[in-house]
């Protein structure tokens, strides 16, 4: 991989929420790279496909592409992510919340409202997304859910996609 120097990304997440970071690149492969980000001070994984602009420290844009190939290190473009979440018929992906408590489920429900995902309520099936678990976390869920194939998250992962659009897969 090229240099670690910082730059500003223009960056969606997975809910559609687009911001401008400052990153200093740690590593990537052909797919996602991780960076400190400045904004929110701490390390995170974003995938190449949601950076839409890409600018010097100095502000002077630098080709999107052409950055992409030198931080990945590859001549070929990048590829979109092999993992795939489901989709509703509605186009959102689906999130259900098990264990986080009545004080804190209500507040993690809002959040994935906010950012355009659906809440299930009740039942784990093979099209939902993400299976959200807390400390108390009902186990007959947990087992569907691996039953079902579906990923099963902390808490502060979840937060961490809200974030970034991504999960930390290290």
């Amino acid at each position: 991989m090229a240099s670690q120097k910082v730059v500003s990304i223009t960056y969606t997440d997975l809910g559609g929420n687009t911001t401008e970071r400052s990153i200093e690149i740690r590593s990537a492969d052909d797919e996602r790279f991780s960076a400190i980000c400045h904004v929110s001070h701490a390390p995170r994984t974003f995938r190449f496909d949601r950076v839409s602009a890409v600018k010097s420290d100095t502000g002077q844009p630098i080709d999107r592409d052409t950055w992409i190939k030198t931080v990945s290190g590859n001549d070929i473009p990048y590829r979109e992510p092999t993992r795939k979440r489901p989709v509703e018929t509605d186009g959102r992906v689906s999130v259900l919340f098990t264990g986080l408590g009545n004080a804190l489920k209500p507040y993690a429900i809002s959040l994935a409202e906010e950012h355009d995902l659906r809440v299930v309520q009740k039942s784990v099936s093979a099209r939902l997304g993400f299976l959200v678990t807390g400390p108390t976390a009902g186990p007959s869920k947990v087992a569907k859910a691996k039953e079902q194939g579906v990923q099963i998250i902390s808490y502060e992962a979840f937060l961490m996609l809200l974030e970034t659009g991504e999960l930390d897969i290290e």
